[in-house]
C-alpha cells in the first residue's frame, strides 16, 4: 500500500517512458522498504548476521530475515542495498537468483500456486488489503487488481495466507 500511496504522490499512473517508469518504480519501493524496515529495525534483526557472498548461505538468510520482518524478500534486497548491508552488485546477483527461483517455482508441475503470490506482494500487504476489503473501503475488484489475482480466488488466497501465519 505504501508503494502505490507513493505513486499518488507523485501523482504517476500509466506511465509510457520505460526509462521514467523504472525509475518511479525504483522510488516508490524505496519508500515503502523505508517505512516498512526503518534502518535500527533492520540492524537489530541482522545482529551478528551478515551476507557471505555464498549463494545458498545467502538464500536462506534473505528467506529468514523476510519471514522474521514480515515482508517481501524484493522489499528486503531493496533495503539492505539502500542501507548499504550489501553492495550494489551483491544486490542484483541476489536479486537475479530471486527472481528465478520465484519463477522457477511458478512454473513448477504440482507447485503451489498462492505462496510465491502472496511472496511477490508480501504478507504484510496481503493482510491489509484484506483488511480494507473487510472494512468496505475497496471493493473485490480492487483487492484482487491489488493482489494481481483473479477475483474468483480470493477466498482460497485469504485461506492460504491465514495457514501461511499459522506456520510462521
Amino acid at each position: 500500500m505504501l508503494h502505490e500511496y507513493a505513486h499518488i504522490v507523485l501523482r504517476s499512473e500509466g506511465i509510457c517512458d520505460l526509462t521514467e517508469h523504472s525509475r518511479i518504480e525504483r522510488f516508490c519501493n524505496a519508500v515503502a522498504a523505508a517505512v516498512l524496515m526503518p534502518s535500527k529495525f533492520v540492524y537489530k534483526v541482522l545482529a551478528d548476521r551478515s551476507f557471505t557472498g555464498t549463494a545458498d548461505f545467502d538464500d536462506d538468510l534473505l528467506r529468514d530475515l523476510s519471514k522474521g520482518l514480515r515482508v517481501s524478500q524484493a522489499a528486503l534486497l531493496i533495503r539492505l542495498r539502500e542501507l548499504g548491508v550489501i553492495s550494489d552488485s551483491h544486490y542484483e546477483v541476489m536479486e537475479e537468483r530471486r527472481s528465478r527461483r520465484r519463477f522457477d517455482h511458478e512454473r513448477t508441475p504440482g507447485g503451489k500456486y498462492y505462496p510465491p503470490r502472496i511472496n511477490r506482494v508480501g504478507r504484510r500487504y496481503a493482510r491489509e488489503v484484506f483488511g480494507a476489503l473487510d472494512d468496505g473501503q475497496i471493493n473485490r475488484q480492487d483487492a484482487s487488481a491489488a493482489l494481481e489475482i483473479g477475483e474468483h480466488l480470493l477466498n482460497t488466497y485469504r485461506s492460504e495466507l491465514g495457514s501461511g501465519e499459522e506456520r510462521t
